[in-house]
């Protein structure tokens, strides 16, 4: 069991550095690649999907197959096109998302995998004080990544993934400090849409939170007062480049204010690639494929920033129809916590292109293993 656990868990601790350009093999890939074979020679015997779990697998499969048949189709069509790499890349994700499905089966794993995500954040809040992480443009800071998004995407996939885990794993006290470490990483990489993802989840959480006792508010009340406390202290102690960071995030967030305005030159909505879809309509029953992205009409020749809007595209209605199955049959059970939270997700991955990322499909199949406390606890027993 080890010989899986381990490779996959050196995935994750080493995921969020970065030593060669985006796109490369990087050294947690590495990890990954072999897990899938030792997957097959080792696999306990005990771990067996529900009914539930291998038709949610199986839908994932058929959009990743779906996915190369029409990346294959363009590749006769665009030669020279990129159309390869995406096929790879989902392939590569398939891999993962397989294990990782059999995985959160094994408690041991899911206790790692919590405690790997909080390593990290305190490692990334560590090199940041340090001041030997890289940044973009001297402001917007990306830590150990090739990109400030990079940083806050998985700052923020880390954050949700520490939240899901921790009901779980039947976690009375949530990692609050945690939370905060992230938020200010996030702050500092100026990410508007990753910021935007994060309000709503904090908001997500309050919401969820509404019905609590008087105990409850006690201490929701003790622990603000002691954010406070460390927060005026960070502040006082780094005011300069803490105030030079909130006034450049805000700049961004009025320039995104600004460019969905009508009396913008470029609008929010052309500058994300929304106009590609009704420039391109045609390519919406069965998908334009993923490269070549030039001979997409549209206001630049950019991917569109932006999950599944972008795979409508990309993929068509069979495209979009398999991963919204996918999504509607992993959350519908889902507490309503979560439900919530994964709002917050997808109203980031409007802004964003997250579909490449296998942590971005690992985190929704991780919440969709949450289930009412009772269930666990009785489980569990």
């Amino acid at each position: 069991m080890n010989w899986i656990k381990i490779p996959f868990c050196m995935y994750l601790l080493l995921k969020p550095y970065y030593v060669i350009a985006s796109g490369g093999i990087q050294p947690a890939d590495l990890f990954l690649v072999i897990t899938l074979p030792l997957f097959f020679i080792f696999r306990p015997k005990e771990w067996i999907l529900t009914n539930s779990e291998s038709n949610n697998l199986l839908i994932f499969i058929s959009f990743i197959f779906y996915t190369v048949i029409v990346n294959l189709s363009y590749i006769i069509i665009h030669p020279a096109g990129d159309f390869h790499n995406t096929i790879l890349y989902y392939m590569f994700n398939l891999s993962g998302i397989v294990v990782f499905t059999f995985l959160i089966k094994d408690i041991g794993f899911l206790r790692a995998f919590y405690n790997i995500q909080s390593i990290n954040l305190i490692i990334q809040s560590l090199i940041l004080i340090s001041g030997k992480g890289r940044y973009l443009g001297g402001v917007r800071y990306m830590g150990t990544f090739n990109d400030p998004n990079q940083l806050s995407f998985y700052i923020f996939l880390a954050i949700i993934s520490i939240y899901a885990l921790e009901d779980i794993l039947l976690i009375k006290r949530r990692r609050w400090i945690i939370y905060l470490i992230g938020a200010y990483l996030i702050i500092s990489s100026a990410s508007t849409g990753i910021l935007l993802g994060l309000v709503v989840f904090f908001i997500s959480i309050f919401l969820s939170q509404l019905k609590i006792s008087g105990e409850q508010l006690k201490k929701f009340l003790k622990l603000s007062l002691l954010l406070l406390v460390l927060g005026g202290g960070l502040y006082s102690t780094n005011k300069e480049s803490i105030s030079k960071k909130v006034d450049y995030l805000i700049s961004r967030v009025e320039d995104k204010i600004n460019s969905a305005s009508d009396d913008s030159e470029v609008g929010l909505l052309e500058d994300r690639g929304y106009d590609k879809i009704y420039k391109n309509a045609h390519y919406l029953f069965l998908g334009s494929g993923e490269g070549e992205m030039s001979r997409l009409k549209g206001y630049h020749e950019q991917e569109i920033h932006a999950t599944f809007p972008a795979l409508f595209l990309y993929y068509g209605v069979p495209g979009l129809f398999l991963i919204l199955l996918w999504l509607y049959r992993s959350l519908s059970k889902a507490p309503l916590n979560q439900q919530l939270v994964f709002m917050a997700l997808f109203l980031e991955s409007c802004t964003l292109a997250n579909q490449r990322q296998l942590l971005f499909w690992g985190v929704i199949i991780l919440m969709s293993k949450v289930r009412k406390r009772e269930e666990l606890t009785e489980e569990n027993n």
